[in-house]
């Protein structure tokens, strides 16, 4: 007498498993909704309320050219945020740059008030 294996049940539960993972995995398209992609104008963008940042591949830090640490950057952007003009931070960053420390960066500005970024597609001349 040979052993039968039900395949309707195991069917089932595999279906109903492909299912619940199609339903649930994160949607690409849906990481950027709300975000609001414009050009921002070169008046808004002036040296004296807007800080420029450049972090190189290494994760070293540059304030308006100049190197700075963590909390370094933390007193300028907090400066920037207080001055009731809603700066514009100037971001750019070196190719090689791990993600995880754009986001910390990104981060830390999102912590000192800096409410709206502008990515800067290429490096400043001045930067090493």
């Amino acid at each position: 007498m040979g052993v039968a294996v039900a395949l309707v049940p195991l069917m089932d539960v595999v279906l109903v498993l492909v299912a619940f993972i199609i339903l649930t995995a994160p949607y690409p398209g849906r990481m950027w909704e709300g975000l609001e992609l414009r050009d921002v104008p070169e008046s808004e963008l002036r040296g004296d309320v807007s800080p420029t940042v450049f972090v190189t591949a290494e994760g070293v830090i540059f304030h308006n050219g100049r190197h700075v640490n963590e909390e370094g950057l933390r007193f300028v952007l907090k400066l920037a945020a207080d001055s009731g003009r809603n700066p514009v931070m100037v971001m750019s960053v070196e190719k090689g740059l791990p993600y995880g420390q754009l986001a910390a960066v990104l981060r830390l500005a999102r912590e000192e008030g800096i409410r709206r970024v502008a990515l800067a597609l290429e490096a400043p001349e001045e930067m090493p």
